[in-house]
């Protein structure tokens, strides 16, 4: 296992940023997170790398529940894309930066995301 989210959910007053949500990214994967402003990408990556933490619902780490360990503890970076940054870039240029690595069993996570 690499990244494994389960039920997930964050709120900010009554403003519901993440409902449940739950994902699994296999050691190795390549996987992007694409969605509308708004929709929950910076907020769920935030809370996978310990910068936020989750109303309910829990987060593993190389099968180790890590919902309660501090940043430090975790490993996790991950980098910010502005569209502002790569004016000249295509879509799917953008797109590239917009991913998340899980690197293989030995090393520790790594979570990389650029955001819009």
């Amino acid at each position: 296992m690499g990244i494994s989210v389960q039920s997930i959910s964050k709120s900010f007053g009554s403003f519901h940023a993440v409902d449940d949500v739950s994902l699994e990214i296999k050691m190795g994967s390549l996987v992007a997170l694409l969605g509308p402003s708004g929709s929950g990408k910076l907020t769920s990556l935030r809370m996978i790398a310990g910068l936020e933490r989750p109303d309910q619902g829990e987060i593993w780490l190389t099968s180790e529940n890590a919902t309660d360990r501090s940043v430090q503890d975790r490993s996790i970076g991950f980098v910010f894309q502005h569209h502002a940054l790569f004016k000249d870039f295509k879509q799917l240029e953008l797109e590239r930066y917009q991913t998340v690595f899980v690197k293989p069993k030995k090393l520790k996570p790594f979570l990389a995301l650029a955001m819009p």
